[in-house]
């Protein structure tokens, strides 16, 4: 079969075929980049074929309006609307929370050495109150959630001269994390005992003293100052509620539970000596 050249505009020639005589074009004899694969869109691209000649004259206007919607130049996309009006400027993430910017805040008025209350994150993954000195300068750092990783402050918090440690590490992070500067605390009213030694037992009735919090190696001073009632709910376990009309549980533990209390002012004198 002879070659076939493309087809040309009026007054140009090229040989025909049977197949073309039959007056259909094969899918290798389309006009390129005219029309897609539909033979019913390539036909009235030629104005008429004259079958003495053999010659096909295209129709050059059908032909323009025939071409891909793809192969015409098309303008580039608008810039959005927030890129040109501030091309340069950039929203950090650190800074998108009102609770983060006031915790930064907070924290960079901070120095290794104040005394500070401060409540987040202790190495095992669990929230927790801390008051002490500030072992070393606060600084960023990435921890460990239960949600996954995660930008927060990491603080050491422990007595004055200790050195840092995982057992005084605390991490705070923007949405829990709290920290203030606060006075020193006079420990010598305070005592960091079993519950037993409070007079609790089972059948203690109205013990009220001013509850510090737990004990704990990492709980170094009283991390709250609330005066509760202690009261045995016979299970062996003990009830440490507020006086007020609510009688909120504030704390439950056993006799041997280590907390930090102290007496009343107007404690009964010499019932305890030891413990009131």
């Amino acid at each position: 079969m002879p070659a076939r050249g493309p087809a040309q505009a009026t007054e140009a020639h090229r040989p025909t075929t049977a197949d073309d005589e039959n007056g259909d074009l094969d899918e290798a004899d389309a006009v390129p980049n005219l029309a897609d694969g539909n033979a019913t869109v390539r036909r009235p691209l030629f104005s008429r074929f004259d079958r003495r000649y053999g010659e096909y004259h295209l129709d050059l206007v059908a032909a323009r309006d025939a071409e891909p919607t793809s192969s015409r130049a098309r303008p580039p996309p608008a810039a959005p609307a927030s890129a040109t009006a501030h091309p340069t400027a950039t929203r950090s993430p650190r800074r998108s929370s009102a609770l983060h910017t006031d915790l930064e805040a907070t924290i960079a008025a901070l120095n290794a050495g104040d005394h500070v209350h401060a409540h987040g994150t202790d190495s095992r993954g669990v929230d927790t109150p801390r008051a002490g000195y500030l072992l070393a300068a606060p600084r960023p750092e990435t921890g460990q959630r239960h949600t996954g990783r995660a930008e927060g402050w990491l603080v050491y918090i422990g007595k004055r001269g200790d050195a840092p440690a995982l057992s005084n590490r605390l991490m705070l992070y923007p949405d829990t994390g709290r920290i203030a500067h606060t006075p020193e605390q006079d420990l010598s009213l305070w005592r960091a005992t079993a519950l037993r030694e409070t007079g609790a037992s089972a059948r203690t009735k109205n013990l009220r003293i001013r509850f510090g919090g737990p004990a704990t190696r990492s709980a170094v001073e009283p991390t709250q100052d609330t005066t509760v009632c202690v009261t045995y709910n016979t299970e062996g376990l003990y009830s440490l509620d507020t006086t007020d009309d609510s009688g909120a549980q504030v704390f439950e533990c056993r006799l041997g539970t280590r907390i930090w209390w102290a007496p009343l002012p107007d404690a009964p004198v010499g019932l305890r000596p030891d413990a009131l």
